[in-house]
């Protein structure tokens, strides 16, 4: 529902990896990606943001985000797929 319930959730159980709105109500997306990344609990979570049409100074926000990856609305239920596969492959590329 909102960021703070993200959050809490995925302390609680360290997700592989997190979808994650840049619309989620009443909450920065932006801050709860750099929170999951900063927490030792969760720094190990891929983040996938997704995004609606964004302007050049939210794009730019996003790029320079430590989101593991973007996807902007409307997408291919396939290249969701393909993200979130591709994020999760880095993972396991990355544990060894």
């Amino acid at each position: 529902h909102d960021s703070e319930q993200a959050l809490q959730v995925a302390r609680d159980a360290p997700p592989d990896l997190v979808l994650l709105d840049l619309s989620l109500p009443g909450s920065d997306a932006l801050e709860l990606c750099a929170t999951l990344k900063r927490e030792s609990a969760t720094h190990g979570s891929a983040v996938v943001l997704m995004t609606h049409q964004l302007s050049e100074e939210e794009l730019a926000e996003v790029v320079n985000s430590e989101a593991d990856a973007q996807v902007s609305k409307p997408f291919s239920p396939l290249g969701l797929l393909a993200i979130v596969h591709e994020c999760l492959q880095r993972q396991v590329a990355a544990s060894g």
